[in-house]
């Protein structure tokens, strides 16, 4: 079973199944016939004579680690060993041992320490900082009007709106192949992305305190249950664009050669990316100017993660403010095209200057859990040949 079969948590993590051991499909139906079985066959083989030719009299078991957990590779309990209450040295190679959903519980832990409220200003890392100034309420107001037109590509955007409420894994594999058998550590980075987002976008979301549409008509009738606190920025929104910045640098050659496959993917991911956020409107359940700041928001988060696993400290452009890019005033929808004319941070190469632009990190500093995961997402685009 892959490390996060089962991706399918609205936070990154909640849906991984690793942690059911080996119960897994039809398997999960019989646990607890599993659970009084198992207790019976030890109770049947435990307690019988040996057959190997061992004599039990003469034979003392001393327990003692069966697997490797030292890293030298000399079990603390054998001859080769200098020290026989030495323990494991902590460090990110032990994430191997966790299952995706602690792995990721990890990860996600070590950025959120890097994401800062300083008042009006939201500091992301080292390098990035974006002022929380959400639209005036005339602005929302403005585009009550627009959400209620939407609602009319309902019937035709159901299936994706429904499919699209847990993780829209399935909606970016279609684009660059994420199967869990062959990539496991990409979905486990994204999972990080998707919760990273999630974990953020709520903060912000918790001090702008933005009403849904819903709040200001009851004529916009959401067609899927509102979820439970704000509008403004989208979360959906905000976690689409940073796993495009994701993937888009995964997919990136070492030479920086930016191929035509590369530019298409990015194009189609960013359009995937687009789309998510849209439907989430005719669903009517956000603004546009959600999903303005999800953008933004989105996109930089995802620069502070591809940082944080190059381990690299990237000058950003100038602090802009989440509405920067938007409609201040609500007049018009949200398009991609739109907001890639007047932005700064995500015009078609912008995640390659990105991505080498960085200086690496030259303190020394020992490897992080986002580091490690970093690595292995990337060796599966790199080491097979096919970036």
């Amino acid at each position: 079973m892959a490390r996060n079969d089962g991706f399918d948590g609205f936070d990154g993590f909640d849906g991984f199944d690793s942690s059911d051991g080996f119960a897994h499909g039809a398997e999960r139906q019989a646990s607890g016939h599993i659970a009084g079985a198992l207790t019976r066959s030890r109770e049947g083989h435990l307690g019988r004579p040996s057959k190997t030719g061992i004599n039990p009299v003469s034979f003392e078991f001393k327990p003692g680690l069966v697997r490797n957990w030292t890293e030298d590779g000399k079990q603390p309990n054998s001859a080769a060993s200098t020290n026989v209450d030495d323990m494991p040295k902590p460090g990110p190679r032990w994430l191997v041992r966790m299952d995706a959903s602690r792995c990721a519980q990890v990860c996600v832990g070590e950025l959120m320490q890097k994401v800062r409220f300083d008042g009006d200003i939201l500091k992301l890392g080292t390098t990035a900082e974006l002022t929380l100034a959400p639209p005036k309420r005339s602005a929302f107001v403005n585009q009550v009007a627009r959400v209620e037109s939407w609602a009319a590509l309902r019937s035709e955007r159901m299936p994706e709106i429904l499919a699209q409420i847990p993780p829209q894994q399935p909606f970016w594999s279609s684009i660059v192949n994420l199967h869990p058998q062959t990539m496991p550590w990409t979905n486990e980075l994204l999972a990080v992305a998707v919760a990273l987002a999630s974990e953020t976008v709520q903060m912000v979301k918790y001090r702008m305190a933005c009403p849904r549409p819903w709040d200001y008509s009851p004529r916009i009738q959401p067609m899927i249950d509102v979820p439970g606190h704000f509008s403004w920025p989208s979360g959906h929104a905000t976690q689409a664009f940073m796993v495009v910045e994701v993937l888009s640098s995964l997919l990136l050659r070492d030479d920086a050669n930016l191929l035509p496959q590369w530019y298409e993917a990015r194009q189609q991911l960013l359009r995937q990316a687009e789309r998510i956020a849209t439907n989430r409107v005719v669903a009517g359940l956000h603004f546009p100017i959600d999903n303005d700041a999800g953008f933004v928001l989105g996109t930089r988060l995802g620069h502070m993660l591809v940082d944080e696993g190059r381990r690299s400290r990237t000058k950003m452009p100038d602090s802009p403010s989440l509405n920067a890019f938007g409609d201040v005033n609500g007049q018009s929808d949200f398009t991609l095209t739109a907001l890639l004319k007047v932005s700064r941070l995500s015009g078609i190469t912008q995640i390659a200057a990105l991505a080498f632009a960085g200086t690496l990190d030259p303190t020394g500093a020992p490897e992080m859990p986002i580091d490690w995961l970093w690595k292995r997402a990337r060796s599966e685009w790199k080491d097979a040949g096919l970036v």
